[in-house]
């Protein structure tokens, strides 16, 4: 499953304007999608309240985070992010969660968002859980002045959605290697 903001669902219009389906990612898995524009990582856990879509899950790749710049501290965003990932795994029986780091934006949260990355590389390590990866966004996607994104500074440009779209193939296939 991919779980997330606007750059999960502009990879699932990606995935399904370029690939045969939706649910290939390249890997012999199927692919469910919940994904919401703005989503904050409060709203993705409100979803995931009564949203069963999850449950049993293989792999969830969650990537959550950059919307909440500005409506709480980086440590409250990622024990967040960490709180979501253990919910997923101890009450909806998810196999393996993938934490993406957060992206950063080029335009204004480039610290906060490396605040945000710091945090959970703490907090993963101090959960100690086998089934959490944390993973490190690829080189194009961690440096802020990088071309990937679009005019706006917000979203990721058209062209870097095939990167985008093999960084999270290899995040997913590792957290299938990983249970």
């Amino acid at each position: 499953m991919l779980l997330g903001h606007s750059y999960v669902q502009r990879l699932s219009s990606y995935m399904e304007r370029h690939h045969r389906s939706l649910g290939e990612l390249g890997l012999h898995a199927n692919v469910t999608v919940v994904a919401q524009g703005g989503a904050t990582v409060e709203r993705v856990n409100q979803e995931l309240r009564w949203n069963h879509s999850v449950d049993y899950a293989d792999v969830v790749y969650l990537h959550v985070g950059e919307n909440d710049y500005g409506t709480r501290p980086a440590h409250v965003t990622a024990r967040a992010i960490v709180s979501l990932a253990m919910f997923m795994l101890q009450q909806r029986g998810v196999g393996c969660v993938v934490i993406a780091e957060l992206i950063r934006f080029p335009v204004h949260q480039t610290n906060w968002c490396c605040r945000v990355n710091r945090c959970l590389r703490r907090l993963v390590a101090d959960v100690c859980e086998p089934g959490i990866v944390l993973w490190r966004q690829w080189r194009e996607f961690s440096n802020p002045r990088s071309s990937v994104f679009d005019t706006h500074g917000v979203h990721l440009h058209n062209s870097c959605m095939m990167l985008y779209w093999q960084m999270v193939r290899q995040a997913v296939n590792v957290g299938l290697r990983r249970q």
